[in-house]
């Protein structure tokens, strides 16, 4: 193409092109054969076979929408003037026949068209979004006419709205312009006469039929096949086989009129065409997001051959494809970049007769894919289809366009750029939900600044192509602290502790040690292990419970040269083995001398009673930071754990990072629930600890109990908090039912890490302590703990997650590709850690060091490879997007899911296993599936427990004979994890079984609510639909409320099937009408309230919901402020003695005599848990105790009524005066002498304090504890001279109204009592003397 020259612009290009091609011999057609059948286009071909929802991306047609604003319009005159263009333009009256024909119709009925009056809508906007969505997406037959479609819209203001809505088998863009601005031009002027057209799109198709294709061009592509690249390979979502059929989005972007026209002004004068420029910079714009910088893209022409003079006017799709290459690789300026690919286009354009679709036919046999190649990235420019040439009656449109969009099959996006009144506009056609949120907004917005880059500066196009940025040592993020190169991990605390030897160190079960006391112990251990003589950074395993000798431990190891290694008590005996094996250690310490420990490890016992001299607090002299400080084994893909080798500097890194950026200080007091071998507890040991603050311990027996936590929050005013978002969680939730308690917790900073933090978590928390600090942290075990941060100010709503953050002090962490360069926004990478926290790599282990740990090949960096994924937010900081591997997290804890594989294929008879994570991202569950025979499951988790800690071991297990497959006869995961779903596991039902009782459907049914299953079936196991053993008693307590009986729990778990649990129903009752508890049975005076209450309340069916409730105080009132608290004794020993007496002193009583008598209902602690001395249901104390004066007895103090506080012993008054009359009105049978007694206590229970474990059995269960506490107050009252009588026949509602009660508080009994009388002190005796006649 020499005769071109460079300087033009597209619309000369154009000219040149169509100048230069020779005429052609016009079609002659007689008026019969005008409406004959013709052949489909190639392009038409594939618009229709698109419609196949066989295809990938396919199942929709290739359609159009647009819609213009108009401030005044007359739709009839507007529809007359499209009436005129349908018998102007055939193919407007065309339907498609078959995949090969499709023909003109001679004649069609007016055009329906529709008006939609929305004057009067007020949400309009949502109206307009449901006609577009119709219209842009529904399918037109193809066989049927018409097409295309016409629809008006009168909105709110008397504006009105056209849509249009076009299939392009029938028109391209060319075409509909011209079909604008014919009818604005017959709209104005319904008797213009338009200029005839003597020639037609059947014509034209038929003309171009009879022509061969050039040889040259076919052989010109056949030469390229064999070296063109395929699509960019962007970040997906979704495979394109796996998206079904695809739904459109549109984002529009414009550039104005001045800018884009320089834009053009320096195109001319670099000799390059305006589209050749913006294909250039889409293909910078690709190259930075995709994985591949050498590619395919789809590239739109529009080729109307110059077959007739009316051919540019004509209606028809004059559409085809070219494959273009796009190789970005070259470093090159923008210009001499744009210049090339301007030729290699302009050869290309030539060779056009040979379309892309016959390229990529040849191309997928070339690869041998039966199944095509996808170029679902399309580039579109209609620069030489502007509206300045085409829209000549622009002035007469109606209105101006304000929405449009398209969809085309097999494609994912398509960069559609044009120009209308001047501006350049960019519209890209988007699949929805295929790519990653917001990087198609990113990479348009990348395209739009570099379009307006060259506009701004004309040197832009002199300036190097995009080159993708590298790791390099200057990345490290600034530093909190200072550096200090030689400090050791146990520097921090050897410079702090005695400035707080007298303070609180470590604090566990009530024992408070000092750090005076901490350092002789440590000395202790230091002097013992000194005469080993240990070697720099020897390791020294841990062998003890968490506790102060467990952190002695391992600050004496620092101190005498060595690196400590945790290894849980908790630990199989086969993994212990596993490391001491690799570890080769010659000394170990432990809490007790016999550790069941190969013979040759001398194990030194440590406890907090050794006491050594403090001079043996001085590190090695000979010990640098780059040694070891601790050892932490992880899980291994290979079965066998993998040893992190931690220096000090490393470690100090983050220590002292963490204290200056959160301003850890001396003051701080920490909760270390983390255990030793989980690499939280470093920071707490050597971060709060090394400070000079306190660490509290919680008990072993309560380790996992928020209760004991918030207690422990309480009582030594804990202030930092650092743990797996689950456990500050269940703090969290715990709080939240005990409100009053969040005060009392002092709070200041939480840091969250290694698993993903809930977006509810962070607002819960705050809603506790307003001011509080939350941060997310992360990081790798290989690089020292945490590497990167995030401060949580706000939950943002459209955070799919708690962003991952910024690299802390003297680390970085990048995302990089494929190729190791750091990703854009929002492209996904994987995550790769950089710095001065990264190990020394794997304990005797190089392979997988080096594997893991390795210098950036192009700049010598040196990353470690975490193997999760991420991607860079527009901020510059990271979302953390998960692991593509076997690796997963499990409460926290790192498992390589292909470790427990190993441990399962060691057994001789199993063929092979694989176990996966399945469930929600926040409750994974590890499930393993076996080749073998079933009859082995419990021998292998048998085998898996000795092997493996607790939280490794699946729980549960699916055996086969044989791996499903995938087509591609890869695994098919999806088939297994769908095993494990109770709605696809669920078997049929067997129709015996299910007509075998009436029941049936109503256990099914019971069963179903009770573990949140769907289609249950009587042949299902429990164990199958993962029932436990709170489900257990949920399922009895259900039994109980439908059918009158509550089953044993035995002989529920002796009922492994549902279709035997039916069989034991049936057995023992028939069901109770409308599943409620009879009401013939009368429970207690007040049931009448307990029915009203069940029927509008519903039980707690979720685990950890009634765990939860179960450490709440609902039944302890909050909301009564005037309190006397009681003088409490020592607990008093009580006389199994009790008597009732009806004859009282008229002394009002003291708060004395109260406080005893009631201090037997006094809640009390006991190894950190709450207890009371009488039996309640599930230790929930649902009975509430109310204490009424009687107004003859009053004192200025003791008058009205009380509610009796447990946890507090105190009276909290509910009202200050009752009634004069009312002892004597509360009971009829003994009105007489009830109203001599000084006081009344009325037991009340609770209903939303038990019901949601226990419905309807709550009823008897409160009758119990009410039992139990007045046999406590009745032995209480004569240790403390009272005398008390309990009445059977008290009045409901006027205790009711006396203490306003709420319908879930339900009266059960009451006693009167007051200061005994003479006549009332019983004479005790162990022996009867009968006297004669007193019988």
């Amino acid at each position: 193409m020499s005769f071109i020259n460079d300087n033009v612009s597209d619309e000369e290009l154009l000219q040149q092109l169509l100048a230069a091609s020779e005429p052609k011999p016009m079609a002659v057609r007689t008026e019969q054969e005008k409406y004959a059948p013709f052949p489909l286009t190639e392009i038409q071909k594939g618009y229709l076979l698109g419609r196949s929802t066989a295809l990938p991306l396919g199942g929709l047609p290739c359609q159009f929408y647009y819609e213009l604003d108009c401030v005044d319009l007359d739709p009839v005159a507007y529809h007359a003037a499209w009436l005129q263009l349908i018998d102007r333009h055939e193919m407007l009256r065309c339907v498609i026949l078959n995949h090969e024909e499709q023909k003109i119709l001679p004649s069609v009925p007016d055009l329906a068209y529709t008006v939609h009056d929305l004057v009067a809508c007020s949400d309009y906007e949502s109206s307009l979004d449901d006609i577009r969505q119709r219209i842009a997406t529904g399918i037109r037959p193809h066989e049927q006419w018409p097409l295309f479609g016409l629809e008006f819209t009168r909105l709110p203001d008397s504006s009105w709205r056209i849509h249009f809505g076009l299939d392009l088998l029938i028109m391209d863009q060319q075409s509909f312009l011209t079909l604008l601005d014919e009818a604005a031009v017959l709209y104005h002027s319904p008797q213009e006469n338009l200029p005839s057209l003597e020639f037609s799109f059947r014509d034209y198709v038929l003309q171009e039929s009879q022509e061969v294709i050039d040889p040259r061009d076919v052989a010109y592509w056949k030469n390229k096949i064999a070296h063109l690249p395929l699509a960019p390979a962007l970040p997906l979502n979704l495979a394109p086989e796996d998206v079904g059929v695809p739904t459109f989005d549109r984002l529009i972007k414009t550039v104005n009129s001045d800018t884009w026209q320089c834009v053009k002004d320096i195109c001319i004068e670099a000799g390059i065409t305006p589209s050749a420029l913006l294909l250039t910079l889409f293909g910078e714009v690709l190259s930075q997001w995709s994985e591949n910088d050498h590619f395919c893209l789809n590239m739109t022409m529009f080729n109307r051959k110059p077959f007739h003079r009316d051919v540019d006017r004509l209606v028809g799709d004059f559409t085809n494809t070219m494959i273009f290459e796009m190789d970005m690789r070259p470093a090159e300026t923008k210009l001499v970049r744009a210049q090339r690919l301007q030729q290699q286009l302009w050869h290309d354009i030539e060779h056009q007769d040979y379309s892309g679709m016959s390229v990529m036919s040849d191309m997928a046999s070339e690869a041998s894919q039966l199944g095509g190649i996808l170029m679902p990235v399309v580039f579109t420019s209609t620069l030489t289809q502007n509206d300045a040439r085409l829209l000549k009656n622009q002035h007469l449109q109606p209105g101006h366009p304000v929405h449009a969009r398209g969809q085309t099959a097999q494609v994912l996006l398509d960069n559609q750029i044009t120009e209308m009144s001047g501006e350049l506009l960019v519209q890209w056609d988007v699949v929805e939900g295929v790519f990653p949120s917001q990087m198609i907004e990113a990479m348009m917005d990348v395209f739009i600044s570099y379009i307006r880059g060259v506009a701004a500066e004309k040197s832009a196009l002199g300036t190097l192509c995009y080159q993708a940025t590298k790791p390099v040592p200057s990345d490290l993020a600034v530093q909190a602290h200072c550096d200090q190169p030689n400090a050791l991990l146990q520097t921090l605390w050897l410079q702090n502790w005695s400035a707080h030897a007298n303070e609180s160190a470590i604090i566990q079960d009530g024992q408070i040690t000092t750090h005076r006391q901490l350092a002789r112990t440590v000395a202790a251990l230091v002097e013992k292990l000194n005469q080993l003589e240990l070697n720099p950074g020897e390791p020294v395993p841990v062998l003890m419970p968490k506790g102060p000798a467990q952190v002695a431990a391992c600050l004496a190891i620092l101190i005498a040269g060595g690196a400590y290694v945790p290894i849980s008590a908790q630990q199989p005996q086969e993994r212990k083995h596993k490391i001491l094996s690799d570890l080769k250690a010659r000394v170990a310490i432990g809490g007790r001398p016999h550790l069941d420990l190969p013979s040759d490890i001398s194990v030194i016992c440590a406890d907090m009673t050794l006491s050594g001299d403090l001079a043996s607090l001085r590190s090695s002299s000979s010990l640098t930071a780059d040694e070891l400080a601790y050892i932490i084994y992880t899980s291994g893909s290979t079965g066998m754990p993998k040893g992190v080798m931690i220096t000090h500097q490393a470690a100090m890194n983050t220590v002292l990072d963490i204290n200056l950026r959160f301003n850890i200080t001396d003051k701080d007091c920490a909760l270390s629930i983390s255990a030793l071998h989980f690499d939280l507890s470093v920071y707490d040991i050597f971060g709060v600890l090394g400070q000079g603050g306190t660490i509290v311990l919680p008990s072993e027996e309560l380790a996992l109990d928020p209760s004991h936590w918030a207690s422990l929050c309480i009582q030594h005013q804990v202030t930092v908090w650092n743990s797996v978002p689950s456990l500050f969680a269940l703090l969290v939730d715990y709080v939240s039912l005990h409100p009053k308690q969040a005060p009392a917790i002092p709070l200041h900073t939480v840091m969250m890490s290694g698993d993903w933090i809930p977006l509810d978590l962070p607002e819960m928390a705050w809603k506790l302590w307003p001011e509080l600090s939350q941060y997310s942290l992360g990081g790798a075990t290989e690089a020292s703990i945490w590497s990167i941060y995030y401060a949580i100010k706000q939950v943002e709503p459209e955070w799919t997650s708690v962003p991952y953050g910024y690299a802390l002090g003297g680390q970085q962490v990048y995302v990089l590709d494929q190729q190791l360069n750091v990703a854009p926004s929002w492209k996904k990478g994987e995550i790769y850690i950089a710095g001065k926290g990264l190990a020394s790599g794997y304990f005797a282990d190089e392979e997988k060091t080096s594997q893991s740990f390795f210098p950036h090949p192009d700049t010598g960096v040196l990353l470690y490879k975490t193997g999760d994924y991420g991607r860079y937010r527009d901020d510059g900081s990271i979302e953390f997007l998960g692991r593509e591997d076997n690796q997963v997290k499990v409460n926290g804890f790192r498992v390589e899911t292909g470790e427990i594989a190993a441990t399962i294929n060691k057994h001789s008879q199993v063929k092979d296993a694989i176990v996966i994570a399945i469930g929600e991202r926040h409750q994974m569950q590890l499930v393993a599936f076996v080749i073998g025979d079933e009859r082995l499951e419990a021998e292998l988790i048998e085998r898996s427990q000795a092997a493996l800690p607790s939280y490794m071991v699946p729980v549960a297990w699916y055996f086969l004979s044989h791996w499903p497959l995938t087509a591609n006869a890869k695994l098919d995961r999806s088939v297994l994890e769908s095993m494990h779903s109770s709605a696809e596991h669920a078997a049929k039902p067997n129709k015996a079984t299910s007509s075998a009782t009436d029941m049936t459907p109503q256990v099914l049914s019971l069963l179903s609510d009770v573990l949140k299953q769907s289609s249950i079936q009587a042949s299902d196991s429990l164990l199958d639909l993962g029932a436990s053993s709170v489900d257990l008693i949920a399922i009895a307590t259900h039994i109980e409320a439908t059918f009158g009986f509550r089953p044993k729990l035995p002989d529920l778990a002796r009922s492994p099937t549902v279709k035997a649990i039916i069989e034991l129903v049936a057995r023992h009752c028939t069901p109770v009408e409308n599943g409620v508890l009879s009401n013939d049975v009368q429970w207690f005076a007040d049931q009448a309230s307990a029915n009203g209450y069940f029927a509008t309340h519903q039980s707690l069916k979720d685990q950890n919901a009634r765990l939860l409730f179960k450490q709440s105080r609902t039944v302890i009132r909050d909301d009564l402020k005037q309190q006397i608290s009681l003088p409490l004794s020592d607990q008093p020993e009580l006389k199994w003695f009790r008597e009732s007496g009806r004859i009282f002193e008229a002394n009002p009583l003291t708060e004395t005599q109260l406080g005893r008598w009631l201090e037997p209902l006094c809640s009390y602690y006991s190894n950190d848990q709450r207890k009371c001395n009488y039996a309640s249901a599930g230790g929930l104390q649902a009975v509430q105790t109310y204490l009424l004066i009687n107004p003859e007895f009053e004192t200025e103090s003791m008058a009205g009524a009380f509610y009796y506080q447990p946890d507090a012993h105190q009276l909290q008054r509910v009202t200050n005066h009752l009634p004069d009359n009312l002892f004597s009105r509360f009971s009829i049978g003994n009105g007489t002498w009830v109203g001599d007694a000084p006081f009344m206590a009325v037991f009340v229970l609770e209903m939303s304090a038990i019901a949601p474990l226990y419905e309807q059995a709550s009823l008897p269960f409160g009758l119990i504890e009410t039992g139990a506490i007045c046999q406590l107050l009745e032995m209480s009252a004569h240790q403390n001279g009272l005398s008390v009588c309990q009445i059977g026949d008290a009045r409901p509602e006027l205790f009711r109204e006396a203490l306003s009660l709420s319908s879930s508080q339900l009266f059960l009994s009451c006693m009167v009592g007051g200061v005994a009388g003479p006549a009332s002190q019983p004479q005790l005796s162990f022996t009867q003397s009968f006297e004669e006649g007193a019988l």
